[in-house]
């Protein structure tokens, strides 16, 4: 763990929650008492930063390694930061058009849960997606048990993390991308029957609630993946979402 990565007492755990940056963990002695705990809590909740209640003696444990005896003003609060390095996806996107080939990127919406997201990353390494774009907010991150939920694979996936999403999204639009949703609800088209002639967007949302309205208008074409239906009308978002990527994957290597 690096200095840098660490940001201890309640001010500055505070204002670096409020802050884009991303953070791994939240350590807070179980016995603080503090007014400002609450407002912590309901922001490391809101963007799914897990917090753990700890033993004073864990915390110092933790800042020993890096500061030895020299004694930090604390407060019983420590945040660690991600140290993992996002993309920018223009700059994939450049770069995978100068090589000449035709770019697949996965966009995951409201997807919060770490196993699914680690099960995303290792399919999407296997079936040669170029990057998996996530929002900022209210979405999964690279944290440390996502190197464990993927095997690692995390390491050898380009993952971008977007502040504004219609910007984005307009990005896309702008250079030629085909916005593909998983839809079983609507009209839909079979994935196997879609072609990979243009650049392609795949964006699979939340198990509950879909890919977001405000999405709705980038999407050009509704997708679904072929199961029996009668019997069952789900999958779990990152089963469906291999599935999808191995259909994707099969028509490059056709071509």
């Amino acid at each position: 763990m690096r200095k840098k990565d660490i940001v201890f007492g309640r001010n500055p755990v505070l204002e670096l929650l409020k802050s884009p940056s991303e953070i791994e963990t939240i350590y807070v002695n179980k016995n603080t008492i503090s007014s400002d705990l609450k407002q912590m809590f309901d922001l490391a909740a809101k963007r799914n930063i897990p917090v753990k209640k700890v033993p004073i003696d864990k915390i110092e444990y933790m800042l020993y390694p890096i500061f030895g005896k020299n004694k930090q003003s604390h407060q019983g609060i420590v945040a660690i930061k991600s140290s993992f390095e996002y993309v920018q996806i223009e700059d994939v996107f450049y770069h995978i058009q100068d090589s000449g080939k035709m770019p697949v990127f996965i966009f995951l919406d409201n997807v919060s849960d770490v196993g699914n997201f680690g099960a995303i990353i290792r399919s999407a390494v296997c079936f040669d997606i170029d990057a998996i774009v996530i929002p900022s907010r209210n979405s999964v991150s690279v944290v440390s048990s996502v190197y464990k939920t993927s095997a690692g694979a995390v390491e050898q996936m380009k993952i971008a993390r977007v502040n504004d999403i219609i910007s984005t999204f307009e990005f896309f639009v702008n250079n030629g991308f085909q916005i593909l949703s998983l839809d079983i609800h609507h009209e839909s088209k079979d994935i196997q029957d879609i072609d990979l002639e243009r650049p392609t967007l795949l964006v699979m949302g939340s198990e509950g609630s879909g890919i977001s309205r405000y999405l709705e208008d980038f999407v050009s074409q509704r997708i679904r993946v072929p199961m029996n239906f009668q019997a069952f009308d789900s999958l779990n978002v990152s089963v469906t979402a291999a599935i999808a990527m191995y259909e994707l994957y099969k028509k490059k290597m056709i071509k």
